[in-house]
């Protein structure tokens, strides 16, 4: 900023004193109290001034403008702004939500490799909800100013493109203490020796195989590593196999073979050792950014933290549905043929509670769809670890030239109300606690079937089986996927749940209705 003297014409003003990098094309602003304008610069030149009775140099701009002479009766309290910069101008923000398998980010970014994981973190545009996806770098196009991302599953939903972040350096972590344990003697005068694991219970990881699952566990015998299968049967008589068996007490017994199922284990003494992890279930499902603390930290490394919350723990089958899904196995054979087929290796495949398989008329083609629920309700989500090797070993035991779109269900929910004409026998509270009890349990997720409806007279149904109920009447009942439909109370005659189908040319998975946790409007005696 500098002082005004003004100048020997209408278009010139003096400075102060001389001022570098004011320049000819520049600008200038004059600032009164009043009013302040924007000048062009058209030329600049030194020259002495005498003025108030003092002497000096001062700077002489000749200035381009309209309204240059508001500024002559106001000397003293004009301030000149000079020293203009030219600034380029900024691009226009681009605003379109982020979605689909192509992400630029801001910047050439070196160093991505293919096949490489990343984790794309950033809020929903339908629902605002944070959304980490776990994905896969397919390609890294590297410019002077942006990468562009291929990824592949594409995002499942729009991002907001102002909240996405993409983490690389991902590594997969999974859940389980490592430790040892001297199993005992082999002795080779003795058929199908077993041991005990101590250490309970026995970690499984995710696979991409039929039953989904391997073991964390390494036997060696001697120096010399055996190798797990989930049999015996079809073991020759030199393999050095074993195979671990669950008993009804939850225990873990390591199981050799007879010398014709199976080689024998050599005798020796404390030979048989075992190298296991320890830990299992879904308690090893942390919430998002609950990692932040490392056993161990390498030269280097400054921190760790989970952006997506774990998933993939599964706890053990109750004995209700290991009944359901034994005879899975059997049914496929381990291969995927028909569309039964399909449905039923997904059902047995360890980590997935319920499944259903359809065949939709996508624009690559017809595909076999197969829509598929997590443990305890659990969604399964796309790059997850049970959704990429569900969907390897689908592709490694079925027809190659199948196409296959594996989806999660969309979970639903409904609320009703209800009053209730009791017995004079039964008291009235335990009575309403007992309805409410058997409704819970009638329409939990383990009792529904993907796609199946809610009706009426089966609501009416469930509530007269309860000794003490006389009679039902039914006030409200309503609900769904959308949020208008939770708010809106009504009395339906059944409720829809949506079947898998083709929108927009988009696949959509099933939908699975359960009662709402906040479900009963209404739930008193009637008078």
């Amino acid at each position: 900023a500098a002082r005004l003297l003004w100048g020997r014409t209408p278009s010139t003003v003096s400075l102060d004193r001389p001022y570098a990098g004011v320049l000819p094309h520049s600008f200038a602003v004059l600032q009164s109290p009043e009013y302040s304008e924007l000048f062009r610069v058209t030329q600049v030149a030194e020259a002495s001034r005498a003025e108030f009775g003092i002497s000096g140099k001062s700077m002489m701009l000749t200035l381009a403008g309209e309204h240059l002479s508001l500024f002559a009766h106001a000397v003293r309290d004009t301030t000149v702004l000079v020293q203009s910069q030219a600034l380029p101008r900024a691009r226009s923000p681009i605003a379109a939500p982020v979605s689909g398998g192509l992400i630029a980010v801001t910047g050439a970014v070196h160093g991505l490799v293919k096949d490489r994981r990343v984790i794309v973190q950033g809020l929903s545009v339908a629902s605002g909800e944070r959304i980490a996806h776990q994905a896969v770098l397919v390609d890294a196009v590297v410019g002077s100013d942006r990468t562009t991302l291929h990824i592949t599953p594409p995002l499942p939903v729009a991002l907001k493109r102002g909240s996405v972040v993409v983490f690389g350096n991902v590594a997969l972590a999974t859940h389980g203490d490592t430790g040892a344990q001297i199993l005992g003697a082999g002795d080779a005068s003795q058929a199908f020796q077993r041991f005990e694991l101590k250490r309970l219970p026995l970690t499984y990881r995710s696979a991409p195989n039929e039953s989904g699952i391997d073991s964390e566990l390494s036997i060696r015998v001697g120096d010399v590593e055996w190798t797990e299968r989930p049999t015996l049967f079809g073991a020759g008589p030199n393999d050095r196999v074993y195979s671990v068996h669950t008993d009804e007490q939850g225990k873990d017994w390591v199981l050799f073979g007879d010398g014709v199922r199976g080689a024998r284990l050599p005798s020796g003494v404390n030979n048989v050792r075992a190298s296991y992890r320890q830990g299992l279930g879904q308690g090893g499902n942390v919430k998002a950014d609950q990692l932040t603390q490392l056993m161990t930290r390498p030269m280097g490394l400054k921190g760790v933290s989970n952006p997506a919350a774990a998933e993939g723990g599964t706890d053990a089958e109750p004995a209700r549905q290991a009944r359901r899904s034994m005879p899975l196995g059997t049914r496929t054979l381990g291969r995927a043929v028909s569309l039964r087929d399909y449905e039923d290796f997904a059902l047995a495949f360890t980590g997935i509670a319920k499944a259903q398989a359809r065949v939709l008329h996508l624009s690559s083609g017809p595909t076999v769809a197969i829509t598929v629920a997590g443990q305890s309700g659990d969604a399964v989500t796309a790059g997850g670890p049970i959704w990429q090797n569900l969907w390897g070993a689908l592709k490694a035991n079925g027809d190659p030239h199948v196409q296959i779109a594996l989806l999660s269900y969309k979970a639903s929910s409904f609320r009703l109300g209800l009053k209730v004409k009791r017995d004079p026998a039964y008291a009235s509270l335990p009575l309403l606690v007992a309805v409410q009890a058997a409704l819970r349990a009638h329409f939990a997720f383990d009792e529904r079937a993907l796609g199946q409806p809610v009706l009426q007279s089966e609501v009416v149904a469930v509530a007269h089986r309860v000794p003490g109920v006389v009679a039902i009447d039914l006030d409200f009942l309503y609900g769904g996927s959308s949020p208008f439909l939770q708010v809106l109370k009504s009395k339906q005659t059944r409720l829809l749940a949506g079947a898998m189908r083709v929108q927009n040319g988009v696949a959509k998975p099933a939908e699975l209705l359960t009662l709402h946790p906040a479900a009963f409007e209404r739930l008193e005696e009637m008078p």
